[in-house]
């Protein structure tokens, strides 16, 4: 199951509860245990691309080709697969114990911050849709 939400930001005008507080902080995880089917695997993805830029001629801004990826092993070999079909470069980042660090949730300083360390150390270049 390919999981491109971020169901769970609470916005300024108040829609949205948040992450539940002592629960999953990230919401794919959520969605696997409400799902509760041991056999589906699970892949996090284009988080941080609105779905309408997913483009059959690739990324609107070529420049910056990176999408991350992290989940089931199996999910997320099929998933990197369709990435680089649409255009754009994988990178993966690991399991679902991941997700809490990798799913959009809050801007942060530390979540920004670690973008521009990877960007100009890795020469990574996420994708943010523009």
């Amino acid at each position: 199951i390919l999981d491109m939400t971020n169901p769970f930001m609470k916005r300024p005008d108040g829609y949205g509860g948040g992450l539940p507080k002592g629960g999953h902080q990230a919401g794919i995880l959520i969605h696997k245990d409400k799902l509760n089917d041991s056999t589906a695997k699970w892949v996090g993805a284009y988080k941080h691309v609105l779905w309408t830029l997913i483009l059959p001629t690739g990324p609107k801004n070529p420049s910056r080709p990176d999408i991350e990826v992290f989940g089931d092993k199996d999910a997320v070999d099929a998933v990197v697969e369709l990435i680089y079909r649409h255009g754009w470069r994988p990178i993966v980042r690991g399991g679902l114990d991941v997700a809490p660090s990798y799913e959009g949730g809050k801007v942060s300083f530390g979540k920004i911050f670690g973008n521009l360390k990877r960007e100009v150390k890795q020469g990574e270049k996420l994708s943010v849709g523009w």
